[in-house]
């Protein structure tokens, strides 16, 4: 009976029927199509985020940027060359940590103990400035001298024997240098120190050993690097091959390949070498955070951000 009577109405009532139906597809079909572009898009988000952060880290907690004291310059690095004789090469070799803001290495275990935390672990990312090479020495070529009298030429700067006179006196009016100069050739590569008991957490995690091997969590203050694939080229660099980082030696154990996009560092050492070689004991640049579900990432977040202060806290979605 029924199933009858509905057959009648909509009989009868067919254009109204059609427009009700149409209307429910239509609803039904947009929110179909809506969860499956929101999926899609996390899965991207996913993908491409993935090698900003390293497998398995959900947070990275870095320094919060403080406002320089007025009057107070910047930091940046600084050379020193002393005098030496002519032709001879001079070098100098700078490690800076990036962005020359640092958080004690203590601050991982606070991290670490914050709610909804499964495991923390601190690196150090740094930059090695290289500068070599030699002064070349002017000299004066004479010119007419106070009394009108010609000079003679082609004397050396410098030197002489203190009283104006001869081939090493000083300059006098009409006198012109020539020659002389500096030509340095400047070598940079970025250098991350890494946690070498946590292998699949951290920058390292976003590429992929191809040749050689990667460290053992026993290397914590060993002589190893594992160096970049497109830096290797670059430098003709190969496993068993040695790497010099401010006159340190290191053995190259494993070359490295980004999974996706461009890698962290050039250059990765273990995190105690990183900090010895840059003056920076007990310092790191970055914490690595793994929540203990994805769902408490905000609220791990917001527990950092109130019981850690002078810290900035990123997530996958404040980068997206």
């Amino acid at each position: 009976m029924f199933f009858t009577y509905l057959r009648r109405e909509l009989r009868r009532r067919r254009k109204a029927a059609l427009v009700v139906a149409s209307g429910l597809a239509l609803g039904i079909a947009l929110v179909i199509v809506v969860n499956s572009v929101s999926s899609g898009m996390n899965q991207a988000q996913g993908k491409v985020l993935e090698s900003l952060y390293g497998l398995g880290t959900d947070l990275t907690v870095t320094k919060a940027q403080e406002r320089p004291a007025d009057g107070a310059q910047p930091q940046r690095p600084r050379f020193e060359f002393q005098g030496r004789d002519e032709g001879e090469e001079q070098s100098s070799d700078r490690l800076m940590v990036q962005g020359f803001q640092t958080l004690a290495d203590s601050t991982v275990a606070t991290v670490a103990g914050q709610p909804g935390v499964d495991r923390a672990v601190g690196g150090l990312s740094l930059v090695n400035l290289k500068i070599n090479g030699e002064f070349a020495r002017g000299r004066i070529q004479r010119g007419q001298t106070q009394q009108g009298q010609p000079g003679q030429p082609g004397a050396e700067t410098g030197g002489g024997n203190g009283n104006g006179g001869g081939s090493g006196g000083g300059s006098g009016p009409g006198d012109t240098v020539t020659g002389g100069g500096a030509a340095f050739d400047v070598d940079s590569f970025t250098l991350y120190g890494t946690d070498v008991t946590a292998p699949d957490l951290g920058p390292l995690t976003t590429s992929t050993v191809t040749q050689g091997r990667t460290f053992k969590t026993t290397e914590t203050d060993a002589k190893a690097a594992v160096v970049d694939s497109a830096y290797a080229q670059q430098k003709d660099l190969a496993v068993g091959d040695e790497l010099t980082v401010k006159n340190v030696a290191f053995e190259i154990i494993g070359i490295a390949t980004a999974d996706r996009g461009q890698s962290a560092a050039q250059v990765y050492l273990p995190l105690k070498q990183a900090q010895t070689l840059s003056s920076s004991a007990a310092k790191i640049t970055t914490i690595y955070v793994k929540a203990t579900d994805s769902t408490r990432i905000d609220a791990v977040k917001a527990a950092i951000q109130k019981n850690v202060t002078g810290t900035t806290v990123t997530t996958s979605a404040d980068l997206a």
